[in-house]
């Protein structure tokens, strides 16, 4: 019985039906943590908890949604700005993972390009190397104009 019900789970989980209350999108959540987070760019002093709170914002967004992942970049921007490159990369690198997974190939691409800057300044070559190979398999897609693919070549080499 046991084996029975934990497979039905996997298979649940495998097929996006097993969403628990907190995976659940609370746009009401997330509107106060990102008028929260603007009220905190205001003050230089507070950036690090408005990032903190644009990730929290982003979390309790529809995570198929470009919004989710433009605040998770903007999050990672600001952390960037405060010098906790670690928390950038990450909310960068989360927010080129949704915009994949939405099918957004130039928002991911750059998102992943943006990490990349970040991890150059963390001196994570490893990490460098894998997100621009990601960029470099994103713009290999039929599915991005030429121009998109130069845009998005450029600011590879510059990582």
């Amino acid at each position: 019985m046991i084996k029975r019900v934990g497979w039905m789970m996997v298979v649940a989980l495998l097929s996006g039906q097993a969403l628990s209350a907190e995976t659940q999108p609370d746009p009401e959540r997330a509107a106060k943590y990102y008028a929260q987070a603007m009220e905190y760019l205001d003050q230089k002093d507070r950036w690090y908890d408005a990032a903190v709170l644009l990730k929290k914002a982003a979390k309790e967004m529809d995570q198929a949604s470009e919004e989710a992942s433009r605040t998770l970049r903007f999050a990672g921007h600001v952390f960037s700005q405060v010098k906790s490159y670690s928390r950038a990369q990450s909310a960068l690198e989360d927010a080129g993972e949704l915009a994949l997974a939405r099918g957004d190939l130039s928002e991911a691409a750059t998102s992943f390009v943006e990490a990349a800057h970040v991890a150059v300044a963390r001196g994570r070559r490893a990490d460098v190397e894998d997100l621009v190979d990601r960029v470099r398999l994103i713009t290999a897609s039929p599915l991005l104009s030429e121009a998109e693919k130069g845009r998005l070549r450029h600011l590879v080499a510059a990582a």
